[in-house]
């Protein structure tokens, strides 16, 4: 009938409890259809200038639009549930290309992709599964803890934890798993940890445990050895035919063992961007034969060798143009009504037709899990990371145990006389610097570093943007406050500043305040830079101004006309002044020995005020601003992380 599905009959035997496939949801049966499938990509002239205004003499501007090439043409076919679909072809071929376009992730491609006859939405996307090539995983979580955090993002809301753990214990157990599930996962080539075949098949049981009913894999045996990659391609084919939740599957795959060919149901061969073969892949052979005897596949050869090898248009490019110039269906190929396409037709042995309407599922979010549960269980995720890994905690605690006392060394009781002012500057500013400094490089590379697992993730519908910024906000925050707090403590006594106890905890609300801000500047850097080396270097175009104005190194007065408006744009600036009402607002009269050829300029606390240029009530409107600067702040590296997660591009873009 049309718009059904073969569905296998439950049996006696099928019906024992399983926690895999568990979903408080209804998954629906996709079928994926596509036709007429195109892509083309510009691509510049070689020889022209990549600048106009550089073009050589007698060059004149030339009309010509950039040359278009063409990836995919006129592609056409179908993906059934049960059924498990590679997708080959040799390199440059388009597969990935066409993989990107079949799961919605490239959506300048032209034509139509269907799934049981609707183009893709929100709702199909929450159970659709897209194993990538290149793991991405935390190196410093186990296999079984990394699982753990997963299902609790990509389960349905109000599955229980008991249900939880057990469909984490059921799909370490089938993909392989539980004699490394204790095993830090690690990072190649820096941290020792799993295997690449491990890594490969926590990857996929990261996207079953979703219970998903559409997966997408681009070439998940890269890397793997024959047995490896044949382990991974027999569960990637016990997941489409398990009788109790049949699904629709389809794998890239390069080159294929002989034994690994023989998994697949069905086979779609590429060439050139165009179809030079789809149907089952037991029939690949006998349909090649009718092109001639160079078509024609040795018995002892690997038919998926072989395939690779005659598609190759450096090789043979007319051999190439022929096949798929004739290029016909399997079921034409074999006769319609004939024993070979019904089978082709069918999905599954022992099978009853379902009507796609009674599988129509729609989702009120594009998450599985609550807000609230995302921000939870990244938070948790994020402390076993810190906690699995103390060192850039120790050597933020060390950096600041040793600036902190020897800056205080340095002005060791530093007194209260003429030349103690230029002193007691000097110091509140270093403060200000270190605090500030200690706080940016670690929130430049909170998102900087972790930027493809974070995006990742995100396209995985695991959390959404907000989430994740207030988890590393919350996160991250005991630290910024905390520092500020050990920083100024231990300086402030052992320069002997004022015994007084507003005067001491002033000058800790604003490092506190302060570093929180400084914070702030380094997520929005971090948020807008490509990578954590572009952060680094780009923090001093943005912090350098804010410091020169900051009333030190030059009157607030005597800042040049076309540069002022940048003073009322530096936390620097707001910091500086608070620090310098807090401590010399109360402070009473400046002794006049030590003083500069005999002149003592400074008689009390406010005269160094004035001399500054400083308001001596404005400690807590100071205190108010640089707060709403690193809320502001704060708000735009949010805005521009949502932003990026729209727009970052990689390979499966």
């Amino acid at each position: 009938m049309e718009g059904a599905v073969q569905v296998h009959v439950e049996k006696e035997d099928d019906k024992k409890p399983h926690t895999l496939g568990l979903s408080k949801k209804k998954r629906p049966l996709l079928d994926l259809e596509w036709r007429d499938v195109n892509y083309e990509v510009a691509v510049e002239q070689q020889g022209r200038s990549c600048f106009p205004c550089f073009r050589r003499r007698g060059e004149e501007k030339s009309e010509e639009k950039p040359t278009k090439m063409q990836i995919l043409s006129d592609l056409s076919g179908k993906a059934r549930p049960g059924q498990l679909l590679a997708l080959m072809g040799p390199s440059g071929a388009g597969k990935t290309t066409l993989l990107n376009c079949l799961s919605g992730r490239n959506t300048k491609c032209t034509g139509e992709v269907l799934l049981n006859g609707k183009p893709w939405d929100s709702s199909l996307r929450r159970v659709a599964a897209y194993i990538q090539q290149d793991d991405v995983l935390p190196a410093h979580l186990t296999p079984m803890e990394h699982l753990s955090v997963v299902a609790k993002l990509r389960m349905d809301h109000g599955v229980s934890k008991e249900e939880r753990d057990a469909a984490v214990n059921e799909a370490i157990d089938m993909l392989g798993l539980r004699k490394c599930a204790d095993t830090v996962i690690g990072d190649p080539g820096l941290e020792r940890g799993i295997s690449g075949g491990e890594r490969k098949r926590v990857s996929v049981a990261c996207e079953v445990l979703m219970d998903p009913s559409i997966i997408f894999c681009d070439e998940p045996t890269t890397g793997l050895d024959s047995f490896m990659a044949e382990q991974v391609i027999a569960q990637l084919k016990t997941l489409a035919c398990d009788p109790r939740r049949p699904r629709t599957i389809i794998a890239t795959i390069h080159q294929p063992s002989s034994q690994a060919f023989q998994m697949f149901d069905r086979l779609l061969l590429v060439a050139g961007g165009r179809t030079a073969f789809l149907g089952p892949s037991s029939g690949a052979v006998s349909y090649f034969e009718r092109f001639g005897a160079d078509c024609c596949c040795p018995k002892t050869l690997n038919p998926a060798d072989f395939f690779l090898s005659l598609l190759s248009p450096q090789q043979n490019a007319e051999i190439v143009e022929m096949v798929c110039e004739q290029y016909i269906s399997y079921e034409e190929f074999v006769g319609v009504g004939s024993p070979e396409a019904e089978n082709a037709a069918a999905s599954a042995p022992g099978v009853e037709a379902l009507d796609y309407t009674e599988q129509e599922v729609n989702f009120k979010s594009a998450y599985a899990s609550r807000w609230y549960t995302q921000i939870g269980t990244l938070c948790q995720r994020a402390w076993m990371i810190k906690r699995r890994n103390p060192q850039e905690v120790r050597v933020q605690i060390m950096m600041a145990l040793f600036f902190s006392t020897v800056i205080g060394f340095l002005y060791f009781d530093v007194g209260n006389d003429q030349s103690s002012v230029q002193n007691i500057n000097g110091l509140h500013f270093l403060m200000m610097m270190q605090v500030a400094m200690q706080q940016i490089v670690p929130a430049l590379t909170v998102f900087a570093v972790d930027m493809p697992l974070y995006m990742r993730e995100h396209r995985a519908g695991m959390y959404s943007m907000s989430a994740l910024f207030i988890s590393r906000n919350l996160v991250d925050l005991p630290m910024q406050l905390s520092l500020g707090l050990f920083f100024g403590t231990i300086i402030y006594w052992l320069a002997g500043l004022p015994a007084v106890a507003s005067t001491f905890f002033g000058l800790l609300l604003v490092l506190v305040i302060h570093a929180y801000t400084a914070a702030s500047f380094g997520y929005l850097v971090g948020a807008l830079a490509p990578n954590a080396n572009v952060a680094r270097m780009c923090m001093p175009l943005v912090l350098m101004p804010q410091i020169l104005l900051a009333g030190l190194m030059i009157n607030i007065e005597s800042i040049p006309v076309f540069l002022n408006w940048i003073q009322y744009v530096s936390f620097f600036r707001y910091s500086y002044e608070a620090l310098m009402v807090n401590i010399w607002g109360d402070w009473g009269p400046i002794g006049c020995s030590g003083g500069m050829n005999g002149r003592c300029p400074y008689k009390a606390g406010k005269a160094v005020l004035s001399l500054l240029s400083f308001e001596d009530d404005s400690y807590h409107k100071n205190i108010a601003i640089v707060a709403g600067i690193g809320v502001l702040v704060r708000g735009l590296a949010w805005m521009f992380l949502c932003r990026r997660a729209r727009s970052y591009v990689t390979a499966d873009s």
